[in-house]
Formats: structure tokens, sequence, C-alpha cells
């Protein structure tokens, strides 16, 4: 009797246990917010968690505000500029 109660409470906790990594893993892919386009405009949604958002008064892709010639007079992202 002794026996069928260790092996019974072994495979609870064995099952408990899988069931909990399931889940861990599940929580810990999903994203908070999804990652913004290549491309924003104000009124969209911005998460703080993304990083500075370097203009929030105009539509912008990652490094050039709209209608500007991509070159290196118009770069406005971090470091050197690189086309």
């Amino acid at each position: 009797m002794k026996m069928k109660r260790i092996a019974a409470a072994t495979a609870i906790t064995a099952g408990l246990g899988l069931a909990g990594i399931g889940t861990a893993s599940l929580a810990e892919a999903q994203p908070s917010a999804p990652l913004p386009d290549y491309h924003w405009c104000p009124g969209q949604f911005w998460d703080p968690g993304w990083g500075h958002n370097w203009d929030g008064g105009r539509c912008h892709d990652d490094f050039y505000f709209d209608g500007e010639p991509h070159d290196q007079g118009h770069w406005h992202g971090y470091g050197p500029w690189h086309p």
C-alpha cells in the first residue's frame, strides 16, 4: 500500500511540474506589445519599452522624416551615418 502512495505522489508531482514548465514557456514567449512597423506617425501607439521615439511630432521611419532624401545630411539615427 505504501509503495502505491509513493508512486501516485511521484506521478502527480511530475505531472504538475511539467504543466508548470509548459505554462512558463508560454508566458515568456508572448511579447508585451507588438513592435512598431518600420514607419510611424503621430497618433499611432508607441510603447516606451521599444526605446526612444526620436520625434513624436512627424511621420518618420527609423532614421528619416517622410519626404526627406535618405542621405547623410538628413540622418537622424544614432552613431555615424550609414546608407
